[in-house]
């Protein structure tokens, strides 16, 4: 699905999408594979995931006082 200006999802052109697919079909065309975002933007977190969290002893724990 195509993505806006904003970010939004609009529909696509179900024209539009035929021609492409006829080009792609006859060789008029190249198809461009993208790949996910999800993957790249899993290692780009900023924040450590569980396998890097390193666990404290019970001694440096902080208890918070509520």
């Amino acid at each position: 699905m195509p993505i806006g200006p904003n970010g939004e999802k609009r529909p696509a052109s179900v024209v539009s999408n035929a021609v492409r697919c006829m080009m792609v079909a006859t060789g008029e065309a190249e198809e461009k594979i993208i790949r996910s975002t999800a993957l790249r933007r899993a290692r780009e977190r900023s924040y450590p995931l569980p396998h890097q969290v390193v666990m404290l002893a019970p001694t440096q724990r902080r208890r918070k006082d509520t």
